[in-house]
């Protein structure tokens, strides 16, 4: 090869080794600009996120989907043990350096290749913050030299302190514990704001490897490698008074659940917890500021308390719920969805939310209807005494009778009589829309009949909360669960001031037990003693609570005025303080001229006159359809008291069951299975008919005897 060829080779040789130096120095100083920045992707990441209360005490963490625990903090809110401990183990200079050390990546390389294996790395803090967020390919020739160019893009866009915190936030501690908060806080149950250098030395050795340092799983090997971060920290010189690396901090007991994530009256409040969790997420997703729960927590263990003592005096009931609201703003203040979270057997159902037989506690509403529309004010006088409707003949829960009551002590005393006959002469089909205009059972439909007087279609506490908070404002409103509220249209107007101000005259009419005077309140027992109910209202606040067992196992103290109403009582005089007193507008109320005999206006026909207590613009029917109102009452009573149209059990030992035979009308002729009979007559195993003639009319009645 002559000179002329060998110079022109060397010429590209140089030229391609130039272009090549040229090509490096540009892809290293453009490389940055292109690189993502991993300050701006740790920012996007999920955290665990931090509900509370509504005074801003803890509830419970929410950990994002991949169930990693992550509680980023501010750099000034970490204890400077911690800063200092950190930089001593990874990167004493952090500081002085940019994103690269090149000091110490020529002195690795020397003791690297002088060893023949790695012995020691210079990989920078920004480096590893980088190398956090791209786990694959990281120790590859390219995947080093991206990890660098993000790093650099940092280090030109973000101060020395934003790095760090980025980097303290989100450093890995084993498992799904990450960053130095979630990591302070699992290992030595304090905020990192609160560590001892000590506890800041053992945490700043866990990272190099964390899975096999962590000390909950490899105490060893953890204490081992806090010896040696001891003496990496001592080495820096950051800290004046380094760790004693033969004192090892104390660990918390990893048997029990750290106190940071130990969980406020979560469980029994399953509910809210789950729907303030879904808030929060919108919220964050949003970039709004996390909502605080509606709950007072303080009011909230009160309510617990005081359901749990009811429960302990009552024998055969295990579980209770609660709902306490707010009624301007629909604000559920305190919620206890279930006092036996733990129980193998439903524990976990939500009794506030299940559908139950509310007994007489929808009453209120019927009578609400019968107000609006007339037909009774307060005053006005109810037929308490036997009737039939067809083969239906209710039954008062006292199994007595009252004759003539007034409205307001009918409803007050829930006699079951006159609530029946109100749906009556309402019609199954009003009452249905009545009830679902206050948001109770839409599904209802007119083939329940007269039943729905005693709550049998089901309802659930939370929804009857609302429907009795819509009887104190005149508003259905929607829960409200979080603070601030989500936007809502504002509820229209469900019942008129005359009207609510009538029903809650009538239901004020009685103290309530164990609670403030003043409050309007009503109980149910659903059928076989299986629910317990009393829902109390002010105009400020509404308590519901409600007994029983989930599995509908009866008891004999599930009677809603022995032992619901005195805990609603209790809650109300919890919640309304040491000042009950609480005004009512009874001025929607006005005194009118009415019928001493009827409680209704007067028509020619009455002869005694009296003042009486009338919803103000509704004009009340006069007293000649309460005549003849009253006529059909009597046509409809029963001829035949005794026997019942049921079934009668033969008792063990004996031939036949034996009956008295009872009637309405005096001169009664009975006729048993077509034998005239009277008094007490034996009737054996079998169906059986029982006739009774008076002077005015005969009636047949059937039941039967079984063993």
């Amino acid at each position: 090869m002559n000179s002329a060829r060998i110079r022109k080779t060397a010429r590209r040789a140089l030229y391609a080794a130039a272009f090549a130096i040229e090509a490096c120095a540009a892809a290293w100083i453009a490389a940055p600009l292109f690189a993502d920045d991993p300050v701006e992707e740790f920012a996007l990441r999920p955290e665990t996120l931090r509900l509370e209360y509504r005074d801003g005490s803890f509830m419970k963490w929410l950990r994002p989907d991949d169930l990693s625990c992550r509680i980023p903090v501010p750099l000034s809110t970490i204890s400077s043990n911690a800063v200092a401990a950190i930089l001593s183990v990874e990167d004493a200079d952090f500081r002085e350096h940019g994103a690269v050390d090149w000091a110490a990546a020529a002195r690795a390389l020397w003791q690297n290749a002088a060893s023949m294996r790695i012995v020691s790395g210079a990989s920078t803090i920004s480096m590893q913050t980088a190398a956090m967020l791209r786990k694959n390919g990281r120790h590859s020739l390219w995947g080093k030299f991206m990890q660098i160019a993000r790093a650099r893009r940092m280090e030109y866009l973000h101060s020395k302190d934003e790095i760090l915190e980025a980097y303290l936030n989100n450093i890995p501690y084993g498992g799904k514990i990450e960053g130095i908060e979630a990591a302070s806080r699992h290992y030595f149950g304090v905020s990192a704001n609160d560590i001892t250098q000590a506890e800041a030395a053992f945490l700043a050795g866990i990272p190099q490897r964390p899975n096999r340092y962590r000390p909950d799983r490899h105490p060893e090997a953890a204490l081992a490698r806090y010896r040696t971060a001891c003496g990496l920290v001592e080495r820096a010189g950051l800290v004046a008074d380094p760790p004693d690396p033969r004192s090892p901090p104390p660990l918390r007991d990893f048997r029990t659940t750290p106190p940071f994530a130990r969980e406020r009256g979560a469980r029994e409040r399953a509910h809210p917890v789950r729907i303030l969790e879904e808030a929060a997420k919108r919220a964050k997703a949003e970039g709004r500021a996390i909502p605080r729960s509606s709950l007072d927590i303080k009011l909230c263990e009160d309510v617990d308390s005081i359901l749990r003592a009811a429960c302990a005096k009552a024998r055969g009931v295990r579980d209770a719920a609660a709902v306490v609201i707010d009624n301007a703003t629909g604000e559920v203040v305190a919620y206890t969805g279930t006092l036996d979270f733990d129980s193998p057997l439903s524990g976990q159902v939500d009794a506030a939310r299940a559908v139950r037989s509310a007994g007489s506690t929808l009453k209120p509403f019927f009578y609400a209807e019968a107000v609006s529309g007339g037909l009774i004010a307060g005053d006005t006088m109810l037929d308490d005494s036997p009737v039939r409707y067809r083969a239906y003949a209710p039954l008062n829960f006292s199994r007595k009778w009252s004759g003539r009551v007034p409205a307001r002590e009918a409803l007050s005393q829930s006699l079951n009589i006159p609530a029946v006959a109100l749906v009556a002469e309402l019609g199954e089909k009003r009452v249905l829309s009545a009830l679902a205009r206050f948001g109770l059972n839409t599904k209802l439909t007119a083939d329940i009949g007269l039943s729905v007087a005693f709550g049998t279609g089901g309802h659930t506490l939370l929804d009857l909360a609302f429907a009795y908070s819509a009887l104190a404002t005149g508003k259905l409103r929607k829960p409200v669960w979080t603070i601030p509220a989500e936007a809502a249209a504002e509820p229209e107007e469900v019942v008129s001031g005359p009207v609510r101000a009538a029903v809650a005259e009538m239901l004020r009419s009685r103290k309530l037990p164990d609670g403030p005077r003043g409050t309007a309140w009503k109980t149910g027992t659903s059928n076989n003693l299986r629910d317990a109910w009393c829902i109390a209202y002010t105009p400020k606040w509404t308590v519901a609570v409600w007994f029983g067992n989930k599995n509908g196992e009866r008891s004999e103290s599930l009677v809603g005025a022995e032992i619901a109403a005195p805990a609603a009582g209790a809650i109300m005089s919890r919640v309304r303080g040491p000042d009950p007193v609480e005004g009512w507008n009874d001025c929607d109320l006005e005194e009118t001229t009415i019928c001493a005999e009827s409680g209704l206006a007067p028509s020619a026909r009455c002869k005694d006159l009296r003042r009486g207590k009338t919803p103000r613009g509704i004009p009340l029917r006069l007293c000649a359809e309460s005549h003849e109102a009253a006529a059909k009452a009597a046509h409809a009573r029963p001829l035949i008291l005794a026997p019942k149209p049921v079934e009668y059990k033969i008792e063990p030992g004996e031939e036949a069951v034996r009956l008295r035979l009872e009637s309405s009308e005096p001169e009664t002729m009975f006729l048993a299975d077509g034998i005239p009979a009277s008094g007490v007559v034996p009737f054996t195993e079998g169906l059986h008919c029982v006739e009774a003639v008076s002077p005015a009319r005969r009636e047949k009645l059937f039941f039967s005897v079984a063993r």
